[in-house]
């Protein structure tokens, strides 16, 4: 496991949390879908939503993290 630097476990983690999310509703819905179970189908495709979503998040927060201080 890679240890993130200081201040930025809480990027890390929502970027570890994302990605484990993303493969396992990738996997489900892949599996719904082969065995005609379109309900569980979509409830994967909303899971997969909320993953892009916290990686979205993570982003905004490690572009936060990583700018340049700004000079008053």
């Amino acid at each position: 496991m890679v240890k993130p630097p200081g201040g930025l476990e809480a990027a890390h983690g929502m970027l570890s949390t994302a990605s484990g999310l993303a493969v396992r509703a990738a996997t489900a819905r892949r599996r719904a879908v082969a065995s005609g179970d379109m309900p569980a189908a979509w409830e994967a495709s909303s899971a997969a939503s909320g993953a892009l979503m916290m990686l979205e998040r993570a982003g905004e927060e490690l572009k936060r993290l990583t700018e340049r201080p700004q000079l008053r």
